[in-house]
């Protein structure tokens, strides 16, 4: 998931189901329920699912984008400062959501991109820090 993730025309519930429309996840199918038990999570109503992508903040847009994500189950997550845009509130509500995907499954890892020590201190097992030389 990227810093600045990508939006496609229509509305989040639009974007939410696109992954299912590609060849590799074809078998699976969206589940509407569960994408909605996870925007609860994170204080976005069912109201949250007819925005137009358009029309969305850059947290609203990092938001849909974790949904979508974690819609698709992937083994591994690549999260690239997937809470920059969001409030410290919504902030750890996403690290708690996250921590809950990952705890379903002991085989899912995840590489969580962060400038924030402190958010690192409470979602990292382990951590790399990368320094530019002077």
């Amino acid at each position: 998931m990227a810093q600045r993730p990508a939006l496609f025309p229509g509305n989040v519930e639009d974007n939410l189901r696109l992954p299912f429309a590609l060849r590799m996840h074809r078998s699976t199918s969206f589940d509407r329920s569960q994408a909605l038990t996870r925007l609860a999570a994170l204080g976005r109503g069912e109201d949250f699912l007819a925005r137009p992508t358009g029309h969305l903040s850059g947290g609203e847009a990092q938001i849909m984008a974790l949904i979508r994500v974690l819609a698709i189950s992937p083994q591994v997550l690549l999260l690239d400062e997937p809470t920059a845009a969001l409030d410290e509130g919504a902030s750890r509500g996403v690290e708690r959501l996250v921590r809950a995907f990952l705890d379903q499954a002991p085989d899912r890892a995840c590489l969580w991109v962060s400038h924030d020590a402190g958010q690192l201190d409470r979602v990292a097992d382990q951590r790399l820090r990368l320094e530019v030389p002077r």
